[in-house]
């Protein structure tokens, strides 16, 4: 956006590149003075009338003025007319970014025609972004790894996939956090990844670890029925989960000692990021309630591996709705 036009329209579903326009025009704004103005539009306040009312509103600013419309994608054909004659009067000091997420199919991304071709008209610029597609991921977490200065190695790419799946935001929370803790010279193989990033089962499982210290047992029960529909392996849910929570009762024992965030990550066994979560968990806990939920939950532990014969998935159920 250095040299800026009047008009831009980024629309697709490459979630990292949206996020990035959206960063991109807010640092602008806050970085070019007092006045300059920056409206940001979305959700029920986006609609074609309210953005023409925003670019076509009299101002007392002297410097620039800009507009996010941030979700254009659901504006439909008919219902344009409004922001279309808006696009066309933008007066000089005035410079919008329309963005819409969604799926790319066939070349084509979700915002409408006529407002691609509005934007063109007025000399702006439209931007399909496209998700790469999963056989190239790996590539694509090494490139954004190397935007960090990090040298990402294939088999550390494949590991990330593996952990955190192909959510685009969280690949990058994950790189960016790598970036923090990664070693001299910034390259980063598998047992980097392992050491550092948190999996999405561990991700969930903190999650239910939480509800059940919380006493929340709606949030414990949805959690672990979005893991066990999602084909994850139940013994697995259930290992997760009472490791979280040994950890837990382990950290409020170490922090009742006066023990530091150095000896909790070492105790421990985790980064020092890890430590201070799980602290923070602990520090939540009631002790009484932890080890409610720890002794039911090691029961099933040792009726699922054989003791009784007990279906595993509504067996885990009961007990959550129980501890």
């Amino acid at each position: 956006m250095a040299d800026l036009k009047p008009a831009y329209l980024v629309h697709g579903d490459d979630d990292v590149k949206l996020d990035s326009w959206r960063s991109r025009l807010k640092a602008r704004a806050g970085t070019e003075g007092e006045a300059t103005t920056l409206e940001v539009l979305s959700g029920d306040r986006l609609t074609p009338a309210s953005f023409a009312e925003a670019t076509g509103a009299l101002t007392l600013a002297v410097g620039r003025r800009y507009v996010l419309a941030d979700g254009v994608g659901e504006w439909k054909e008919k219902d344009l007319g409004p922001a279309l004659e808006a696009l066309k009067a933008l007066p000089p000091d005035t410079v919008v970014l329309l963005t819409a997420a969604g799926k790319v199919s066939r070349g084509e991304g979700p915002a409408a025609g006529a407002l691609i071709e509005a934007v063109r008209a007025i000399g702006g610029e439209v931007q399909l972004c496209e998700a790469p597609r999963p056989a190239r991921l790996p590539a694509w977490v090494a490139e954004q790894g190397a935007a960090l200065d990090l040298n990402v190695t294939n088999d550390a790419a494949q590991a990330l996939l593996e952990r955190v799946g192909a959510d685009q935001r969280r690949l990058m929370r994950e790189l960016e956090k790598i970036a923090c803790y990664a070693p001299d010279g910034g390259r980063v193989d598998r047992d980097v990844v392992e050491s550092i990033t948190v999996s999405d089962l561990e991700a969930r499982a903190y999650e239910l670890a939480d509800a059940l210290v919380e006493g929340d047992r709606n949030r414990a029960l949805r959690l672990a029925e979005e893991m066990r529909v999602r084909g994850e392996d139940i013994m697995h849910i259930l290992f997760t989960i009472l490791r979280q929570l040994r950890q837990a009762r382990k950290a409020a024992a170490l922090l009742e000692r006066g023990a530091s965030s150095r000896e909790l990550a070492s105790a421990l066994r985790v980064p020092p990021f890890i430590a201070k979560q799980i602290a923070a968990r602990a520090g939540r806990a009631d002790a009484a309630q932890l080890e409610r939920a720890l002794e039911a939950l090691a029961e099933l532990d040792y009726a699922v591996r054989g003791a009784a014969n007990r279906d595993a998935a509504t067996a885990l159920t009961l007990t959550l709705a129980a501890a």
